[in-house]
């Protein structure tokens, strides 16, 4: 899934946690929900 395809907040959460599987972030849930509020509040406004 590419960031034009997300269209949803769930959609967006995977997308961001894929990424950090991808970039091998030390992430835990917090910190992948933490990153979907701000990208949803500052960029997609989904939902």
């Amino acid at each position: 899934m590419s960031v034009e395809e997300v269209t949803n907040t769930f959609e967006l959460t995977l997308w961001v946690d894929t990424c950090s599987k991808h970039f091998n972030l030390d992430w835990n849930d917090q910190d992948i929900e933490d990153t979907v509020y701000y990208l949803n509040r500052e960029f997609f406004k989904l939902d």
